[in-house]
């Protein structure tokens, strides 16, 4: 059995990883921390979500 993940990053601009079911990824995380390194998501999105939210270069 593998481990469920404890924090999602986010360190691409590529699309195919823009469009990510936050609600669903949740229900499958250990913990709902995301980390959004390129400052491409939405953290309003994110928050109502469930996840914590954490971006590089903001505060």
């Amino acid at each position: 059995m593998s481990a469920a993940p404890k924090a999602c990053c986010r360190s691409t601009e590529w699309a195919e990883f823009g469009h990510i079911d936050q609600h669903r990824l949740a229900h499958r995380a250990a913990q709902t921390l995301v980390i959004d390194g390129r400052g491409t998501l939405n953290p309003d999105t994110w928050t109502e979500a469930g996840w914590t939210y954490r971006a590089l270069g903001r505060s």
